[in-house]
């Protein structure tokens, strides 16, 4: 799916990802990669751009792995971060990558 829709976005063709799998936010890229994400059943879907992932998110799509590591992901087995992780946006929001996080957190 991912070099599908980075083949697209480097060819300038349109891609639409269809799926119900939160982690493909990551590839989203104005203008050409959108994400049609499946949120219950078979009627219910969001198309998401750059713009519609910041508003459901807090952060980039590029970032959204740092997001889904904060968070976790019990459909990925991952665990997430204690008490950093339900704030997952807001956290990553004025830090450029998980390097710069890190060292701020007391432990």
């Amino acid at each position: 799916m991912a070099t599908l829709a980075t083949w697209g976005r480097n060819e300038a063709i349109p891609v639409v990802v269809v799926t119900g799998d939160r982690d493909a936010f990551q590839l989203v890229e104005d203008p050409y990669v959108k994400v049609l994400y499946n949120r219950r059943g078979v009627s219910d879907y969001s198309l998401y751009d750059e713009a519609g992932i910041f508003e459901r998110c807090g952060i980039e799509s590029n970032r959204y792995p740092l997001l889904a590591a904060l968070r976790g992901d019990t459909s990925d087995n991952l665990p997430g971060v204690r008490s950093r992780g339900e704030d997952g946006g807001q956290t990553l929001r004025p830090v450029p990558d998980m390097d710069d996080l890190t060292p701020t957190w007391a432990i």
